[in-house]
């Protein structure tokens, strides 16, 4: 085998070819376990009362603690940290197998579980005008850009922003930054935003981390 290094050429045998790229495997196959042996390390406690404990089992430090029937915890994806996502149906609100190709209408959901939120949780305009106010929607943007504002009835600033024919919403909630993602031609960003409220109200998410399990009981 010939390469060519500043304009000579070298000679490279079969046999160091062949030992450079089993090394190179060996190499991905070594990342490939890691991964597989991180992933491992995430578990999720079903208790009998119905709520979800995700948590990693190296530490045993719990990331989110939630609501969900047995059959849809597992269904939640989780591979350690502080952010869990999960499909949701809608307008039926029944957690979905992601891994699968899904029919029908549905919402993605990302919660994470930040150790410090930052100072300023509220919209941010990024500098862009407000151009419009209808139907409780504030629309900022310019000839580039948009975004989109929407207060809710509890204060709660939400930020939508498109993207590629969806629409992504956020707000934080304590510690917990919250965001959901949806095809734009679903449903208006009003009812989808009180559909992503009704939702995580209805997942009774408690700020969790490095919890003592003696406190919750």
């Amino acid at each position: 085998m010939k390469i060519y290094l500043a304009g000579r050429v070298v000679r490279l045998s079969g046999s160091v070819f062949y030992l450079g790229l089993m090394l190179f495997f060996l190499l991905c196959l070594a990342l490939w376990i890691c991964v597989l042996y991180r992933q491992s390390q995430a578990e999720v406690a079903v208790s009998e009362f119905g709520r979800c404990k995700f948590h990693r089992v190296a530490d045993g430090s719990k990331a989110f603690d939630l609501k969900l029937p047995k059959k849809q915890c597992h269904l939640v994806s989780y591979r350690g940290g502080s952010v869990i996502f999960m499909t949701v149906s809608y307008p039926d609100m029944e957690v979905l197998d992601y891994r699968k190709d899904i029919e029908g209408k549905s919402v993605s959901f990302w919660f994470v579980n930040e150790s410090e939120p930052p100072v300023f949780i509220g919209f941010n305009s990024q500098g862009l005008p407000l151009r419009s106010v209808r139907d409780g929607v504030y629309e900022y943007g310019n000839t580039h850009r948009v975004l989109w504002r929407i207060v809710r009835a509890t204060g709660e600033n939400v930020s939508v922003y498109p993207s590629t024919g969806k629409n992504q919403g956020s707000w934080w909630v304590g510690q917990i930054s919250a965001t959901y993602q949806y095809d734009a031609d679903i449903a208006g960003m009003i009812d989808m935003d009180d559909f992503a409220a009704r939702f995580f109200q209805k997942l009774e998410i408690k700020e969790v981390r490095d919890v003592d399990d003696k406190n919750e009981q």
